[in-house]
């Protein structure tokens, strides 16, 4: 988070300690929507194993975020490793 200090707040909300029950995240573009997302996305995974489902506006902008962000970040953390698949396998 030291290079993105912003988003420290909304990600704590985001996660299992927080009291919130809803959560709206009002943003300009290219503020860190995305990462914020995944973040949010792998911690899902890791806590409560269950469907997720990201949309995108077509085949080829899924693929190329599952590549080049969603595939790297499990790569890279060891608590996430072997629980995910890439459909694109």
């Amino acid at each position: 988070m030291d290079l993105t200090p912003q988003n420290k707040e909304i990600l704590e909300v985001l996660s299992p300690q927080s009291d919130a029950d809803t959560i709206v995240y009002v943003k300009g573009t290219q503020i860190a929507g995305t990462t914020i997302t995944d973040v949010a996305c792998q911690a899902i995974i890791d806590l409560y194993p269950a469907a997720y489902w990201m949309v995108f506006a077509n085949n080829e902008l899924a693929r190329n975020h599952v590549i080049m962000r969603v595939e790297r970040a499990f790569e890279q953390n060891n608590r996430l490793k072997g629980k995910v698949k890439s459909s694109y396998d």
